[in-house]
């Protein structure tokens, strides 16, 4: 269970051997104020991280209106994936997002007769070229704002309430406020914000963690081996444990 937004305060502040306000949201107090400030710098910071969170992946459905061009962004949109978009109706790849000048040349410059389905990203809206003549569905994947919840289960785009618990893993935002408050507070951090590199590495890895790979055959999970790629020249290390289903682990 995820700790709120009061429980990661009280547990940061208590690790540095301060004493954190009994209400944070609701509390005029300016500790209470910077406290609230650093932990949504540290939620917006950490739900941008390259690389992103498998938690705040989403997907946007638009079905295409004949003669309309523009459609509004998902209304937690952070940014698109690149190379996600793709027209389920004719299962083809949409290309783009394009840029200004790539846009201006496919409307009116060279190449505008070509009638393969293009996008830009404009004005909070994706609009499309050629104009669509047919109600197409489009999907794009997209990464969320919306970086914590409700008690109720709300998704937002910040802490609001003591009662707030965030999407990402709590204890990144323990170890965050810990160094955001010391080095506020022109404190010496270094200690703590390696502790809190380290933490985000270990978590955003194994969040998206594919598990064992077999070498020899598909995995249990039906998941590709290595078969008919390339291995490292030389071959690979010879100390190798295998189970009966092909999944090996290489050690030294």
């Amino acid at each position: 269970m995820a700790r709120a937004l009061l429980q990661i305060a009280t547990q940061a502040l208590g690790e540095i051997g301060l004493v954190a306000p009994s209400l944070i949201a609701s509390n005029a107090d300016p500790t209470a104020i910077q406290i609230l400030s650093l932990l949504n710098r540290e939620g917006c910071e950490l739900a941008d991280l390259e690389g992103g969170w498998p938690q705040l992946r989403g997907q946007q459905t638009i079905t295409l209106v004949p003669g309309q061009e523009a459609y509004d962004f998902p209304a937690d949109l952070l940014y698109y994936r690149e190379g996600s978009s793709w027209d389920t109706t004719t299962h083809r790849p949409v290309t783009g997002p394009l840029s200004d000048r790539q846009w201006q040349q496919a409307r009116i410059g060279q190449g505008a007769s070509e009638r393969s389905l293009r996008y830009r990203l404009m004005d909070g809206q994706v609009h499309f070229d050629p104009v669509p003549v047919a109600a197409d569905q489009i999907v794009f994947e997209y990464v969320s704002a919306y970086w914590c919840k409700s008690a109720s289960g709300t998704p937002q785009a910040s802490f609001a309430a003591d009662t707030d618990v965030p999407i990402l893993p709590d204890d990144l935002f323990v170890l965050g406020l810990k160094w955001r408050l010391l080095a506020a507070k022109g404190m010496n951090y270094a200690e703590e914000r390696a502790a809190y590199d380290l933490a985000v590495a270990r978590k955003q890895g194994r969040a998206f963690d594919t598990g064992p790979i077999a070498l020899n055959r598909r995995h249990r999970d039906g998941a590709p081996g290595l078969q008919g790629m390339a291995g490292p020249i030389g071959g690979f290390d010879t100390s190798v444990l295998t189970d009966d289903l092909g999944t090996i682990i290489v050690e030294g």
